[in-house]
């Protein structure tokens, strides 16, 4: 079961790294900018990128500066996926030695701070004459040499057309046979604690253990095996959760109980995730009771979606969805969103 999860894993990999390079090449790809935490972003890359190491002799360091703030703006996301892409290059292409991921503020200007990020790693490094090759769409230096390494050569050409979108410029300094660094600088923008309604700040990166017996949670999608697969999911974390195949049957489930939140599917035939959230929070102003009021207009929904585009998000905001969960839905992205949005006094942490 879990070589069949490792290699399903992988697939969904190569498949959004696929989808992505689409997306550049089409000049889809949007640059999402949102408040974030870079230190839990950072310390999930870590935990990602140990297990990737799994019994290489590889020492792992991270070095963040200090004058950076724990709360900046910029699109974590992407981010994140180039720290991944960076990092997992730097594991396939070392077999012993360290990898360091580092920030270091380089200016501070009104709007905020320009950071350096690199990868330096101890691994084989790259030819003079191969550095020309870097970036490019399904390709990798030294085909010969590295035929045994797996991957599209999609990770570092989709990096580098993020951080094109991000203002900055992919660079590597490297010596074959000693290791390598790549490295770009960003302008992250200064964030406030203040928020529009209904958002929080909140670290919802590194996933902690947790039940939440006390919880009901309602959840919306047009697929058998998504219902099964996200019932299971809340099985696990002790809540009790309530199906609906449509829109439809959840407007009247939403009007016969309470939930403390709701999983909603965003492409489903008749009412949509959108037009349904639209109508719940058009619930309150039908009210005379003001405990029912208060629950249409803040209970938490956040939605199930394989298109995560500003568009999107722009509707989600609109018909008033909270967050989201980008398909296909992991436990952890369920255990983030829950730990953001539920009640403090239904979560039971664990030891």
């Amino acid at each position: 079961m879990q070589n069949i999860k490792n290699s399903g894993s992988a697939l969904v990999m190569i498949i959004n790294d696929i989808l992505d390079q689409s997306k550049i090449e089409a000049g889809k790809m949007e640059i999402v900018e949102a408040p974030y935490e870079i230190r839990p972003l950072v310390e999930d890359v870590q935990m990602i990128i140990e297990n990737r190491i799994g019994s290489k002799s590889i020492r792992l360091m991270v070095q963040i500066d200090e004058k950076i703030p724990g709360l900046l703006v910029g699109d974590a996301l992407r981010i994140r996926q180039i720290f991944i892409n960076l990092m997992n290059n730097a594991v396939k292409f070392t077999e012993s030695g360290y990898i360091q991921l580092s920030a270091k503020v380089v200016e501070e200007t009104e709007d905020g701070y320009r950071i350096r990020f690199g990868v330096k790693d101890s691994g084989q490094g790259i030819r003079e004459e191969d550095l020309e090759k870097l970036g490019k769409a399904f390709s990798q230096v030294d085909v010969q040499k590295n035929h045994s390494k797996e991957g599209t050569g999609l990770g570092l050409s989709i990096s580098k057309d993020f951080i094109a979108l991000m203002g900055g410029e992919l660079k590597v300094e490297s010596e074959y046979g000693k290791g390598s660094e790549f490295f770009f600088t960003i302008l992250q923008k200064k964030a406030t604690e203040q928020k529009e309604s209904g958002e929080r700040v909140k670290c919802t990166w590194k996933v902690e253990n947790f039940k939440a017996p006390g919880a009901k949670a309602l959840i919306v999608d047009d697929t058998e095996m998504n219902l099964m697969v996200m019932r299971n999911m809340l099985k696990h974390l002790g809540m009790t959760a309530v199906t609906a195949g449509s829109g439809e049957a959840a407007m009247e489930l939403v009007g016969e109980d309470t939930f403390q939140t709701i999983f909603m599917d965003y492409m489903m035939p008749g009412m949509d995730g959108v037009e349904t959230t639209d109508r719940i929070r058009k619930l309150a102003s039908e009210q005379s009771d003001e405990g029912r009021v208060a629950y249409y207009k803040s209970v938490p929904i956040i939605a199930l979606t394989g298109d995560v585009s500003e568009k999107t998000q722009e509707l989600f905001r609109i018909a008033g969805i909270n967050d989201f969960i980008e398909k296909p839905v992991a436990f952890d992205k369920v255990k983030k969103r829950l730990l953001k949005w539920l009640p403090e006094e239904v979560i039971e942490y664990e030891k």
